[in-house]
């Protein structure tokens, strides 16, 4: 800071898919507690393996879809087709709320 050199950034740590729980290696994890059922831990590893395919390329068919059509801008500008994807980085730079969302898009 002193000499002038230092330049603010932003550095994304993406959780460590082939062990979220690696301590060395992932910012994210979970531990599952004793009140966990063996049947509800079957369906948690199910889903951690929905997230790390959808983390790894979310625009597999079939995989854990955040974003997929039918959906519109406020303005009923179609985003996405019915059954379309939808990158997740366009999502975070959406020229206008979703339709149904209440409030401005500007």
């Amino acid at each position: 800071m002193i000499d002038g050199t230092w330049e603010p950034h932003w550095d994304w740590i993406a959780p460590d898919w082939t062990d979220i729980n690696n301590l060395d290696t992932s910012a994210v994890g979970f531990l599952p507690g004793t009140g966990l059922s063996e049947e509800a831990a079957g369906q948690l590893d199910e889903f951690i393996a929905f997230l790390a395919e959808y983390a790894t390329n979310p625009m597999i068919p079939d995989s854990f879809a955040l974003w997929e059509g039918p959906l519109n801008l406020q303005d009923g500008t179609e985003l996405a087709a019915e059954g379309e994807l939808v990158e997740p980085l366009d999502v975070w730079y959406l020229p206008q709320l979703l339709e149904g969302m209440i409030g401005a898009s500007e």
